[in-house]
């Protein structure tokens, strides 16, 4: 059986940053919106995943 992942990425300065595989739609889209309001953070692919990353464990917590 194989399970569905919702794949979120955004594009920064003609590039594509992924920002994850998801379970859910709605964590997928949360991601997206994080990064989003992130975006002004950007300096390299690199830490503005990282970033991104400890927005959204910071999201899963405070969802739960």
């Amino acid at each position: 059986e194989q399970t569905k992942k919702w794949r979120s990425r955004i594009y920064i300065n003609k590039r594509i940053v992924h920002l994850g595989l998801f379970e859910e739609e709605k964590d997928a889209l949360k991601a997206y919106e994080i990064a989003n309001k992130e975006i002004e953070n950007f300096e390299n692919t690199k830490q503005f995943r990282t970033l991104i990353k400890q927005k959204i464990k910071h999201y899963d917590k405070a969802k739960h």
